[in-house]
């Protein structure tokens, strides 16, 4: 049931082959963010919300699903209907997060902790089937049009932090790569959760 709805926001897993997003570019070669978007402090700031999905008691087992993907750059379509990052050093970070049920389905708010890689769907689950990041590596140009090669990482380990603020949230994604590598992430701004449980809560009209 929780895979149908991940939709405009559904991860590419595609592999590594180059990618052509729809939306045209020119021959002018497109802006690169710099240090693949790694910051001076060693972490890759995300700025915006691609999607953010309120999926509730999923499995009757009193806990929510919250599915978030947050990124640093402007997003287009490549040609398998998959959302990319259209910039050299883009990210992509899609959490599936699991937390207590929120009261008012319809303003549903991401519960504060710290919540922890794993394949369990319980509470404070960093859930590993949904959670990985995608990277715009490379933009090459050939016979005139801009390819991407488009690198979807998976996890082996890693925490996500919550905090409230007054802007929305403050979140902080730590994580081993399959590969062994680490990457750290964060996030400052706003979130609005789409409802898309089937939880019965009263929601206005």
């Amino acid at each position: 049931v929780a895979a149908t709805i991940f939709t405009a926001c559904e991860p590419n897993v595609g592999g590594d082959e180059p990618q052509t997003p729809t939306t045209p570019e020119g021959p002018t070669a497109p802006e690169v963010i710099a240090n693949n978007g790694v910051g001076e402090d060693g972490k890759i700031a995300l700025n915006s919300v691609a999607c953010a999905y309120y999926l509730g008691d999923v499995w009757d087992k009193g806990v929510a699903d919250y599915y978030v993907a947050l990124t640093n750059d402007t997003l287009g379509v490549n040609a398998s209907g998959f959302e990319v990052p259209m910039h050299q050093g883009g990210w992509i970070l899609y959490l599936d997060l699991w937390g207590a049920i929120s009261e008012k389905t319809w303003n549903a708010k991401l519960p504060e902790g710290t919540y922890t890689f794993g394949d369990s769907r319980g509470m404070g689950c960093f859930y590993n089937e949904f959670s990985l990041a995608t990277n715009n590596k490379e933009q090459v140009l050939v016979d005139g049009n801009w390819l991407y090669d488009i690198d979807d990482i998976f996890f082996s380990a890693g925490t996500v932090v919550v905090e409230h603020t007054e802007a929305g949230y403050h979140i902080t994604t730590e994580v081993v790569t399959l590969t062994g590598e680490s990457l750290s992430f964060v996030y400052d701004g706003p979130i609005a959760f789409e409802d898309q449980s089937d939880d019965e809560e009263w929601k206005p009209v």
